[in-house]
């Protein structure tokens, strides 16, 4: 019964702990895609979009370990995917606000 007792215990901590994690993973992007929204004037479309390519962003560092290029070609590709969905009006607000821009798509 102990050892029933205990690693009902351990399952709970595990799972507690995983949930934790997932829910700090959605607030940073959230943060993240919000900053960007703002300084990029994006509609709520392309700030949903912004926030999936970002949640995928924290989602592949947390759950494959990356060596340094892994990073950097994540990196590029989070970079492209978001420029593919701005308009030539949000590329020159994006070319004003590049720190932003390089805030939220760092690794």
């Amino acid at each position: 019964m102990k050892k029933l007792f205990t690693l009902f215990i351990l399952f709970f901590a595990f799972t507690t702990s995983v949930f934790a994690q997932d829910k700090n993973i959605e607030e940073k992007a959230k943060s993240e895609s919000i900053e960007l929204s703002q300084s990029l004037q994006l509609d709520g479309e392309k700030t949903a979009k912004v926030y999936d390519i970002l949640l995928h962003k924290h989602k592949s560092l947390t759950q494959l370990n990356l060596n340094e290029e892994g990073k950097n070609e994540l990196r590029l590709r989070i970079r492209k995917e978001i420029k593919s969905l701005l308009s030539q009006s949000e590329m020159v607000l994006l070319e004003k606000n590049s720190s932003v821009f390089n805030k939220v798509t760092k690794i």
